[in-house]
């Protein structure tokens, strides 16, 4: 097994790529617990902001329009004076001033239209809500004058139809979750070090092996060549599976054995061994391709993020526009953080969820084949050019 030993001794000069691609995904994997866990996100939720309102009107209509946006929002009093006005909005002391304009509950009562004046402070983002608040308020308070009642009343109805809240039932089945459990952040970012690793690893020593001095050493010696390419297979298959399980451990680490109970456990295993093919074939391909480290360095960043980004692994599917998306079906990435979002999503595959995993991966091993069918080309043509 003199090829077999002779690897691991080259792999052990590059344990510093391995141990640093570890330590970045690490990193990776603890803010995702941070940030992507449930109880973590943010909820959205009504805020107050700083307005003001310049009464023009001093109508019984009119003060209750101020009363009710001050519940609301943190009201400021300001000066009726445009200079006021344009300090208070360029120094951000304001959001948003609303001038009730004279005339306006006489207006109303006659069922006229009756705007408000509004002035923004520059790049206000914030006041979309304060201004959809005031549409809604001023649509349901005239309707109710309409309908007679007097500007105390109509007020009145007009705050308990804002206040409503509708409720929303999600109706789940027995096997669904709402949120995707921690562990499913680590999972999804895999792809990341897997490549990383791979390509650092066996990319590297690959084309120490294949230099074509050592190779016509190797040939004309006495070690056949056939066992030669055996040790060296079964040395880089050795190398992939260890970190495999290596990567397997970290959840633990990270987040104990909650990931035992999931009831879909296997199928995290099964799809995770699955990319671990697909990562293989592309760093023998990158190992047969190229003629120099550096070039190794180049690929290794540029295909691990590539595919990391545009499959999905670090960029969201949702937020993809539907040209992307429609370029990363032809990437293996894609379809693993497809099969790994349904896997997040259940306790128990059955059904078209089962099917849908079990074709996701099936995907990912076709991609495998092809990248190792267009190595083995490869190889064939190098071969023969010695």
């Amino acid at each position: 097994m003199i090829v077999f030993s002779t690897f691991f001794k080259l792999l052990e000069k590059n344990k510093w790529s391995i141990v640093i691609n570890l330590v970045v995904f690490l990193g990776i994997a603890s803010i995702a617990v941070r940030s992507g866990s449930p109880e973590d996100q943010i909820n959205f939720k009504d805020i107050k902001l700083k307005l003001a309102v310049i009464d023009r009107d001093h109508s019984a209509t009119s003060m209750e329009l101020k009363n009710y946006i001050g519940e609301l929002h943190q009201l400021t009093e300001l000066e009726d004076d445009p200079v006021v006005f344009q300090d208070e909005l360029y120094f951000n002391n304001v959001y948003e001033i609303l001038i009730i304009p004279a005339g306006f509950e006489e207006g109303l009562l006659a069922g006229k239209e009756i705007p408000l004046e509004t002035l923004e402070a520059p790049d206000a983002g914030v006041t979309t809500l304060s201004s959809i608040q005031v549409d809604q308020i001023m649509r349901f308070f005239k309707t109710y004058l309409a309908l007679g009642l007097n500007p105390s009343e109509a007020m009145t109805k007009t705050k308990e139809i804002m206040q409503s809240n509708a409720s929303v039932n999600i109706q789940l089945d027995n096997h669904s979750l709402e949120e995707a459990p921690n562990y499913n952040y680590y999972f999804q970012y895999l792809p990341y070090p897997m490549i990383a690793i791979l390509v650092s690893c066996i990319s590297l020593i690959l084309i120490i092996y294949n230099e074509k001095d050592l190779k016509n050493r190797t040939v004309c010696a006495s070690f056949s060549l056939k066992k030669r390419n055996f040790e060296l297979s079964l040395a880089n298959i050795t190398v992939a599976v260890i970190i495999w399980i290596i990567l397997m451990i970290f959840p633990f680490i990270i987040y104990g054995t909650d990931m035992l109970r999931s009831g879909v456990y296997g199928y995290y295993l099964l799809n995770s061994f699955s990319f671990l093919i697909v990562s293989f074939s592309i760093s023998y391909l990158i190992g047969i391709f190229s003629n120099s480290e550096e070039a190794i360095s180049v690929f290794s960043t540029s295909v691990s993020l590539g595919l990391c980004f545009l499959g999905g692994v670090f960029v969201p599917l949702s937020v993809m526009s539907k040209q992307v998306l429609y370029f990363s079906k032809f990437l293996p990435s894609y379809w693993y953080v497809m099969t790994n979002e349904i896997i997040g999503k259940n306790t128990e595959l059955v059904g078209s969820d089962l099917k849908d995993v079990i074709y996701g991966i099936l995907i990912q091993l076709c991609f495998a084949i092809a990248i190792f069918g267009i190595s083995l080309v490869i190889t064939k043509r190098k071969t023969q050019a010695f």
